[in-house]
């Protein structure tokens, strides 16, 4: 039985007790890691919203506002829902710093049941949520999404893969369950995903994932940040900027699209999707 109390406490025990990055991301992980995910997650979203201003996007799950805060300074009008009550004060504060209160809201829901009325946003954001959710919510928490989103909306998701042969490797991956602390994690597969939005109407495509970013990630993930220098830090940094460029597509490869799509199936940590309401 998942228990949305526990799994609220726990994130709230986060956003007290860590940085915005380390409480949303990973809590285990260097911040030059943490970033550079950020780096890619952002990056590959805004090249696919389009223009932002005045837009109306829903950020589900939405944390300490990592998300929600930026595209309000992009002029985009922002409704942001977490089930933590301290996420959500710690996301309205962020957004103060910044001085975009005005363009962003944020409320206390949870991503299943938001409460918000249907069909009012251009864009609705599921970003690394639903491998936090049993099944069961996972699947009401994309409905939630489509009921959402607006006829020619689109919902942006992330989630991670459960074929990547680097992903099966973490332990905590391994038996899906919430623990004793309220956090639960799980693996995804992307083609069960794109099949159940498709059920549900949507046109789907994958718009981007992670490959060479992973398989950098995987490959410094274990080295003791201590024992690195801050240059050193900053040239690694710097690698991961042109890894994430080739994931982004700004270097084109020699590879063929199949040879590409195999090699994101078996390396890739997480996919971009993209659901269009037709």
């Amino acid at each position: 039985m998942y228990n949305t109390k526990k799994a609220a406490q726990y994130w709230g025990t986060r956003i007290k007790n860590l940085n915005l990055q380390r409480a949303v991301l990973s809590l285990s992980l260097p911040t030059y890691l943490n970033d550079a995910y950020r780096i890619w997650e952002f990056t590959t979203l805004t090249s696919k919203l389009g223009k932002m201003k005045n837009k109306k996007i829903v950020d589900i799950a939405c944390g300490g506002g990592r998300i929600s805060v930026p595209l309000a300074k992009l002029g985009a009008k922002v409704t942001g829902i977490d089930i933590s009550h301290e996420m959500i004060h710690y996301a309205n504060e962020y957004a103060k710093k910044n001085s975009c209160s005005s363009n962003v809201h944020f409320t206390i829901a949870s991503a299943w049941d938001t409460k918000l009325p249907s069909h009012s946003f251009d864009k609705v954001l599921l970003l690394g949520i639903l491998e936090h959710l049993p099944d069961k919510y996972k699947k009401l928490t994309i409905k939630e999404a489509n009921r959402l989103v607006k006829r020619k909306g689109s919902i942006y998701i992330v989630i991670n893969n459960k074929k990547s042969l680097f992903l099966k490797l973490v332990e905590k991956w391994k038996k899906p369950s919430q623990k004793k602390s309220g956090y639960y994690s799980s693996l995804m597969d992307p083609t069960q995903v794109i099949a159940y939005l498709k059920s549900l109407g949507l046109k789907v495509e994958v718009i981007g994932s992670n490959l060479n970013y992973s398989i950098l990630f995987h490959a410094l993930a274990r080295i003791d940040p201590k024992l690195i220098s801050k240059s050193y830090i900053n040239k690694i940094s710097e690698l991961f900027q042109y890894y994430i460029a080739l994931d982004m597509n700004i270097h084109r490869t020699k590879l063929s699209s199949k040879q590409h799509d195999s090699l994101e199936e078996k390396f890739a940590d997480q996919y971009f999707l993209l659901a269009t309401r037709k």
